[in-house]
């Protein structure tokens, strides 16, 4: 066995640092070993190094926190004690906005002056501030222009399911891009010959794979990734965006936003950045509502949308009906899609002996990682799935492999 001294140690943990925060490097833990092991002639697995990752991460935060200390004594500066707003100078002294306020001031007394130190925070995000934010973003979206379909009536509404996308999961890579698959669901839905007046596109269901920095999901487990977090960010907005403007390029297209097990707070946050992006679009609609639960309707169809995780598979009819009385009574045709379990299924569950609706468990775009291989959830055909309905119900479905 190697004994390896501080600086090596200290080497080597500085480089799986700075591989695992790469944002333009997909590199697993395994990968990361496979770098070390070759570069620094030890022997490592992906295990240890994580370790090491994670050590070295706590030793450069408690670092970082140090400085901020050392730099707010540095702040600490003489004022003449007759100023009496000390506040202001302090922020003429060293440029500090309005947007900040003094947490704290420290003073230090001596024989000729009185030194003065402040710690700075800035103002908490209110829903006033948010909403301003959101204003400004609304009024720098892009204009895209109108144009009317060639075809009005025999329409039919395309459902494009693009569930369990799981972006920056470890295992979704190789295979086409998440564009490149909606481009292709898009191309078999024309080339079918139908009227597709109108789009209804869920985002969701595990869109993303973490929802914290930390890179745990919305409950706190840890998820094996192949992208810095940030860079997760960048591709969730960008997958979304471009999607969405693909699917209004063919027809005026309502997006459902669902949240998961994985992203609940991350996919409430990527519809408002949909909601701002295509505020200018009339063919856009965004539904973002808070409710973990969506209901949808067109013609003579009903539609309900849950992740699948949460509920009673048996009690979902009975929800829909409580939830949206009014769109259920006047629906002949009702379904509920769910997610979640990464398999395609379906069936029919009654509420009396002549209604009832169908639940449709999706496919998933991601494939397996190492917690469904240890479950044993293995087999399920990785797959996007194009369903197209008729105003008076179910037609036909198409799948797009991955």
């Amino acid at each position: 066995m190697t004994i390896l001294s501080n600086e090596q140690n200290e080497a080597i943990n500085l480089f799986i640092y700075d591989l695992r925060n790469n944002p333009d490097e997909q590199t697993t833990w395994e990968t990361i070993s496979d770098i070390i092991n070759d570069r620094f002639d030890v022997e490592l697995s992906g295990n240890a190094c994580r370790k090491r990752f994670e050590r070295t991460v706590d030793r450069i935060r408690e670092e970082k926190e140090n400085s901020k200390l050392e730099l707010l004594d540095e702040r600490v500066v003489a004022l003449d004690s007759a100023n009496s707003d000390v506040i202001e100078l302090l922020r003429e002294r060293f440029g500090i906005s309005q947007e900040y306020q003094p947490k704290r001031i420290k003073t230090t007394a001596t024989n000729d002056k009185t030194w003065y130190g402040a710690e700075w925070v800035r103002e908490e995000v209110n829903e006033d501030n948010l909403e301003l934010i959101l204003e400004q973003i609304k009024a720098h979206a892009p204009v895209y222009r109108e144009f009317t379909p060639l075809k009005q009536t025999d329409g039919h509404l395309l459902v494009p399911i693009l569930y369990d996308a799981h972006i920056d999961k470890a295992v979704f890579n190789g295979g086409k891009t998440y564009t490149q698959i909606v481009d292709e669901m898009i191309e078999t839905a024309l080339g079918l010959g139908l009227n597709i007046s109108r789009i209804m596109f869920v985002i969701g269901n595990d869109f993303g794979n973490t929802d914290n920095v930390h890179g745990n999901t919305t409950a706190g487990t840890p998820q094996e990734n192949t992208v810095h977090w940030a860079r997760g960010i960048d591709l969730r907005c960008q997958y979304a965006i471009e999607a969405v403007e693909r699917f209004a390029s063919v027809a005026s297209t309502d997006v459902i936003m669902v949240h998961g097990n994985h992203d609940r707070y991350s996919n409430q946050w990527l519809g408002k950045v949909l909601e701002a992006q295509f505020h200018n679009n009339k063919r856009v609609t965004v539904n973002n509502n808070a409710s973990p639960r969506k209901y949808y309707s067109w013609e003579a169809n009903m539609w309900g949308f849950t992740h699948g995780n949460e509920e009673n598979v048996s009690m979902l009819p009975a929800i829909m009906a409580t939830e949206a009385p009014v769109q259920y009574a006047f629906a002949s045709y009702r379904e509920v899609f769910t997610g979640h379990f990464h398999r395609k299924q379906s069936a029919f569950y009654p509420l009396t002996e002549a209604q009832g609706l169908t639940i449709r468990w999706m496919p998933a775009l991601s494939g397996t990682d190492d917690w469904h291989n240890l479950k044993g959830y293995v087999g399920a055909r990785r797959a996007g799935l194009g369903i197209i309905y008729a105003p008076d119900g179910y037609k036909m479905e198409y799948s797009v492999s991955v």
